[in-house]
């Protein structure tokens, strides 16, 4: 269960780490490869503070990333997946410290091969696998 809003009015809000959100966003941005890549993308994120100890943070998203026809090196326009997930756990066993774990997937699924002339030049197909562990201390 979530934890609501004490009140209905914002001053009276209390912090929570309890939330969840659900959306969806569209963003152009700077490329490596052309000029620009247009990204479509939709996302969830839910975290839960667990008996005032446990933190967890789960996030994920899917989104179709648009490239449009490039001039050089010459290539029609064409659609990139991009899906990422990662999880974030943190154990706080004392008032003032911390253990905290990170989990982090990506992939990008294309079947476009760019070429330098006649020859394959780079596969924009991709996974990347990222962890970490931490140790936080509250001041």
């Amino acid at each position: 269960m979530l934890t609501p809003s004490a009140a209905a009015n914002p001053e009276q809000a209390t912090l929570s780490l309890s939330s969840l959100s659900v959306g969806f966003n569209r963003d152009f941005q700077d490329s490596f490869i052309g000029t620009y890549a247009e990204e479509d993308r939709g996302y969830a994120k839910f975290s839960y503070f667990f008996a005032g100890r446990f933190l967890l943070v789960l996030d994920a998203s899917v989104a179709a990333v648009v490239f449009p026809k490039q001039v050089a090196p010459a290539h029609d326009g064409w659609t990139d997946v991009r899906i990422e997930a990662s999880a974030f756990g943190e154990y706080r066993f004392a008032k003032m410290f911390g253990l905290n774990a990170t989990v982090r997937y990506g992939n990008n699924v294309s079947s476009t091969v760019l070429t330098s002339g006649t020859s394959p030049f780079e596969a924009l197909q991709w996974q990347d696998f990222q962890g970490y562990l931490g140790f936080r201390w509250f001041l």
